[in-house]
């Protein structure tokens, strides 16, 4: 969230990607700018999500993605997101594997998700620090 990028603008730009891309997906995942201090030094105009605004925004991205056959998982959020109709049981889920590949699979024992608080399986970092070119500002995972 910024002063540009608020909520009304953030719905706006999402209703008209929803738009384009209706028929081309099924399922849309989301999550919020996690703060970390890198992100603070790159990208000093980023603020905290409020409470308040993540309701609005889920509420609003629920609408109008259920308006294009698109439904919302939430990334890595826990639960808040439940009581608006967002899924969030993971983003990377088994059944979501399954889906993909169209096939049954058998679970592997003992496998779990890369980090705490995260519901998706066999999930694992992808990629080394300082080894993206593109520098986004919002990433936690460059020094630039």
């Amino acid at each position: 969230m910024s002063q540009k990028y608020n909520v009304s603008q953030h719905l706006s730009s999402f209703r008209k990607m929803a738009a384009l891309l209706e028929g081309y997906s099924s399922i849309c995942t989301i999550s919020f700018l996690d703060l970390y201090d890198k992100v603070r030094r790159n990208f000093l105009e980023a603020k905290e999500v409020s409470e308040e605004d993540k309701a609005l925004l889920v509420k609003g991205l629920i609408e109008i993605a259920s308006s294009h056959g698109v439904k919302i998982d939430m990334c890595y959020e826990g639960k808040k997101g439940q009581k608006y109709g967002a899924d969030c049981n993971g983003c990377m889920t088994f059944p979501f594997y399954e889906a993909a590949i169209g096939e049954k699979l058998i679970l592997p024992k003992g496998t779990s998700s890369v980090r705490e608080g995260c519901a998706c399986y066999l999930g694992a970092d992808i990629g080394a620090y300082d080894s993206c070119l593109r520098l986004c500002r919002y990433c936690d995972a460059t020094q630039a």
